[in-house]
């Protein structure tokens, strides 16, 4: 569950986060390959994937959970479109 004034917050700037925030560090993509070679990750409170996506393209298969809606309607897959 996610607290209301986080669910909130993400909701009414779900685009803007999606526009502005960075990826991750590529040494954490790095350290999860190690770890999990070409498995399946679960990326619970996926946001708009920007995580989920480097997973991808490291080799990885995630399994993204998000449960706001503004932010999954904003998720990588959408905006490649």
């Amino acid at each position: 569950m996610v607290h209301q004034a986080a669910a909130d917050g993400y909701r009414q700037q779900a685009s803007t986060y999606a526009d502005a925030r960075p990826s991750y560090h590529p040494a954490l993509v790095d350290r999860v390959v190690e770890l999990v070679g070409d498995g399946v990750v679960v990326d619970l409170g996926a946001g708009t994937g920007i995580f989920t996506a480097q997973l991808v393209n490291a080799g990885i298969t995630p399994l993204a959970i998000e449960p706001v809606g503004a932010m999954r309607a904003n998720s990588w897959p959408l905006r490649r479109r």
